[in-house]
Parts: C-alpha cells; sequence; structure tokens
C-alpha cells in the first residue's frame, strides 16, 4: 500500500510539472508587446510563485514587517526545471524570430530585475550575478 501510494504521489507530481511546463510554453508562444503585463505576471507566477520584493510588501499596506529572511527569494524557491524550460524557450524563440529579439532580451531583463528584487537586493549590475535566471 505504501509503495502504492508513494507511486501515485510521484506521478501526481510529475503530471503537475509536465502540465507548469505546457503553460509555460503557452505564455511565451502568446507574449508580446501588446500583452506584456498580463502574460509577464503569469510567467511570474510560475517561477517565483507568491514570493513579493519588500517595495511591493509595503505597497500592498499589510499590518505585518517585512523579514527578509522570511519573505526573500532563495534559491531552493525556484523550481529549476521550469526555469530551464523558460530559458530554453526564450533563447529559442529570440533565434528564431529575430524581429523580436530585442523584446525578449527586455523579457530577460526584467525577469533578472524582478528576481534581483524579490532576493532582496538593489536592482543594480553588480548584483544580477546572484541570479539563477541570468
Amino acid at each position: 500500500m505504501k509503495l502504492k501510494a508513494a507511486a501515485a504521489a510521484i506521478h501526481a507530481k510529475v503530471q503537475q510539472s509536465k502540465n507548469a511546463t505546457q503553460k509555460i510554453k503557452l505564455i511565451l508562444n502568446v507574449i508580446a508587446p501588446d500583452n506584456y503585463t498580463k502574460k509577464f505576471k503569469e510567467l511570474r507566477e510560475y517561477l517565483f510563485g507568491d514570493k513579493k520584493s519588500e517595495n511591493e510588501f509595503f505597497d500592498e499596506g499589510t499590518e505585518e514587517s517585512y523579514n527578509r529572511d522570511l519573505h526573500a527569494l532563495k534559491d531552493e524557491d525556484i523550481d529549476s526545471d521550469l526555469l530551464e524550460t523558460i530559458v530554453q524557450n526564450i533563447f529559442r524563440k529570440a533565434q528564431l524570430e529575430k524581429e523580436y529579439c530585442i523584446f525578449y532580451g527586455t523579457l530577460c531583463e526584467d525577469i533578472i530585475k524582478l528576481e534581483t528584487g524579490l532576493r532582496g537586493l538593489e536592482i543594480k549590475v553588480r548584483n544580477t550575478s546572484k541570479s539563477l535566471f541570468r
């Protein structure tokens, strides 16, 4: 019985990962300048979950205080398989759609800035080396 339950749990996790990968590919296939904000937000949810930067935390006006150790993004919070899927798809699309190369470069820049901010770091060139996306 324990073996069946473990197998079912593994199957569910694989299926969930497969669904997330398909949805990420769909987002990257339809992202364009006119729907950028909406699709970037969806991509962010898959990559970083519900993590918020310190500025976003205070902009919401929540009552609790911001604790960097508790709220800041850590390497283990990022699904490396999803990250790899995103990087590969952006790179592939930039190669295939050369007229949108600058657009995909901007997308990468925004993801790095977001990740840096979520880690609780200032968004400066010297801090981009701490980005897993980079």
